[in-house]
């Protein structure tokens, strides 16, 4: 496991005495100084700043002869994992382009731009679909291999191969077999997966709100303004392509 010194995750790994875990400690340069070669690599924006995170522990697993890592992309797809868009889909009345994308977008994309035509034409044709099946279809469709193109490039950065047990057609038809509410309660998204983990680590920390990977870019890049950190983290990325 990764991240930064003091990280609640980390801490709470650390008390579980798990046997064969590593975790590796990230700090400010480390992440800069993969962050320069990881852009140059790749000659592109990257998407999130936990593909870093990736990169260096795909590089630690390496020294230590691993040649293959296991990830769980296909979770949040199928089983309605994006707590705060899927809740929305599964109580809309009908499916609104505008709150989908104000739910989906880290920036809203100006009126009447290339971006809002091509997320029209996208949903246009799944016009029969209910706003939760849209959603859930959108992201199986074209979120999903944006992640497995993010895994492959970071990992592969580093010489390891990343595989993605969960994203299988026979885990995609069981999922199917679920209803919207049988896969939400109160807020909360992927309800069968959580009920497995619960019988092994108990219902606290199954049915625990879902966290993103927390990355201060503010002191990683020295930022002193009110710039969040993916404002940082997108004009760091054109920075590094040269835009």
């Amino acid at each position: 496991s990764i991240g930064f010194k003091g990280d609640a995750d980390l801490e709470y790994l650390k008390q579980q005495n798990i046997k064969n875990l590593k975790i590796v400690e990230c700090n400010n340069q480390l992440y800069k100084d993969a962050f320069d070669y990881l852009i140059k690599l790749r000659g592109e924006p990257m998407s999130v700043p936990n593909e870093v995170l990736l990169y260096l522990i795909a590089k630690e697993a390496a020294s230590d002869g691993v040649k293959v890592l296991l990830s769980g992309e296909g979770a949040d797809e199928f089983f309605g994992g994006y707590d705060r868009i899927f809740t929305w889909a599964l109580y809309a009345q009908e499916f609104v382009l505008e709150d989908f994308i104000e739910h989906y977008c880290y920036e809203l994309p100006a009126e009447n731009t290339k971006l809002v035509y091509k997320f029209k034409s996208i949903f246009e044709q799944v016009s029969h679909l209910t706003p939760f099946e849209k959603v859930r279809w959108f992201f199986i469709r074209y979120h999903m291999p944006i992640l497995f193109r993010r895994l492959d490039f970071s990992l592969m950065a580093a010489g390891i191969e990343g595989r993605e047990p969960l994203a299988n057609i026979h885990t995609f038809m069981q999922a199917l077999k679920v209803s919207p509410s049988q896969l939400m309660t109160d807020g909360l998204g992927k309800i069968p997966l959580r009920n497995i983990i619960a019988k092994y680590m108990g219902k606290d920390f199954a049915f625990s709100s879902k966290v993103g990977f927390p990355v201060d870019l503010r002191k990683v890049f020295d930022y002193t303004g009110n710039e969040t950190s993916y404002e940082i983290w997108f004009k760091e990325n054109l920075k590094g392509v040269g835009i």
